[in-house]
């Protein structure tokens, strides 16, 4: 069962990420204006709980260069975070990267197979929430 975190631990820190953390899309990417710069945010499962990850333009950039730029083709994917130092507003502090993407092939084939039967995207987010794939 995956916990979900209060609205201000939702977001994945890199003060919390350990280098090989994994993390899988459990939902559509989308544009969040609640920040200056609307980054790609989206929800996922980390460490067993449903919280959200930011893409930043790096991350972005190399989700789409291995699952291209239709972030409805992200949704069952994995990746691994690392931590490193990045120069934020003209400060360094810590960042998260995404590493080599993982290969969770059983979960990516599942999650096709139930959208080509025609179960929602909610259905199918729930299902992976609930450690059922």
């Amino acid at each position: 069962m995956v916990k979900v975190k209060d609205r201000l631990g939702q977001y994945i820190k890199a003060a919390e990420v350990k280098d090989g953390d994994k993390v899988f899309i459990i939902s559509e990417p989308d544009y969040e204006d609640s920040f200056e710069n609307m980054p790609l945010v989206a929800e996922v499962e980390y460490n067993g709980e449903q919280r959200k990850f930011i893409f930043n333009a790096t991350n972005e950039a190399m989700m789409i260069e291995r699952y291209g730029d239709d972030t409805k083709d992200w949704v069952g994917k994995g990746f691994v975070l690392y931590k490193t130092k990045v120069n934020f507003k003209g400060e360094i502090r810590d960042g998260i990267r995404i590493g080599v993407i993982t290969q969770n092939k059983a979960k990516e084939e599942k999650v096709a197979e139930l959208l080509q039967k025609g179960y929602s995207k909610e259905h199918i987010k729930q299902m992976i929430a609930d450690g059922l794939i």
